[in-house]
Parts: structure tokens; sequence; C-alpha cells
């Protein structure tokens, strides 16, 4: 799992030893000291500060600044994200088996705000579109990636729009 900051400057990615962190014109990446459980599903803040990722030994949804130091928890989450994105209104959204969920940077209850068929669907790489209101993401049926669908949907209202057939 890879992410580019913002300003594309720097990006991370994470191994067994925890979050690195290289920055573009440097030969060596270093560890982000503070990650060190395995982690997984990483993003960078909007000002490319901070990072969130999952702690999956812990099931914990946690911060911690690209220089380093105490992780912060944000959330409990239940399973292993499929994908995770930090947008501009001070939110995390990620997808689980059963839809995408928002939760506050700063902590909180995860709130499901787009419902999924655990059974017959799975969605991947939420976003947050600038109307606020819709989020683009993949959907899938279970076991055929290949019928995959780009879509964008409004939270508000629930109504789906398909962007693109055959794309996850």
């Amino acid at each position: 799992v890879i992410d580019i900051s913002p300003d594309g400057r720097d990006f991370a990615y994470n191994t067994d030893d925890g979050l690195y962190l290289r920055t573009m014109g440097e030969l060596e990446p270093r560890l982000i000291s503070g990650t060190e459980p395995p982690s997984s599903s990483l993003t960078f803040s909007p000002d490319g500060q901070t990072i969130a990722y999952l702690d999956f030994q812990n099931n914990l949804l946690k911060r911690i600044a690209i220089s380093g130091g105490a992780p912060v928890v944000i959330a409990e989450v239940p399973d292993n994200l499929y994908g995770i994105s930090w947008e501009a209104d001070g939110t995390i959204l990620f997808g689980q088996f059963w839809g995408i969920l928002r939760v506050s940077a700063t902590g909180g209850a995860p709130e499901l705000i787009i419902d999924s068929d655990e059974e017959q669907e799975r969605v991947n790489a939420p976003r947050l579109l600038p109307d606020g209101d819709s989020v683009l993401f993949s959907v899938s049926p279970i076991g055929d990636f290949d019928a995959g669908q780009i879509v964008a949907q409004s939270i508000s209202t629930g109504e789906r729009t398909v962007i693109l057939e055959g794309g996850n």
C-alpha cells in the first residue's frame, strides 16, 4: 500500500516494520517512528503533514505526524479497510464489507454513509467529490472483479450513477 502526499513531494508505504516515508529528491526512505506495528491502508492529510493508517493488529484507525511521535487513535474499526481517503472537510472515508464509513480525523465513532449488500458486492477506494455530497468509489460483485464499476453515489439521496463499466 502506497500513498502520495497532496503536493507530490512525499510518498509513504507500509512494511512489516511500520510506515516508511520517502521525500522526492532523497535516496533513502525513513521509518516513521511510532508506526512499528504492522499497518495497512494509509492516506495523507490534505496538508500532507499527517498520515492516517490502519493498525490491523489492534483494529484501530490511527493518525501520526510524518515527523513521527505518538500515534493518536481515531477510531476502532471491525475489519480491514478497503480504501481510505482523508478529505478536505476533515473527515476520513473508508470501505468495509458492508459499505462506506466516515469518521472525523480528530476521532469519534465511524458513521455508515453508503450501505452495501455485503452478500452481493464489495466497495473500495471511496473519495468525496467536490460537491461534498457525492462519493466516487468502485463496486464489484463478489468474485467477479471484471464486472466491477466505478460509481458516484449521493450520500443524501442514495442515488448511484455508473461512471465506468468494467472498472475496479
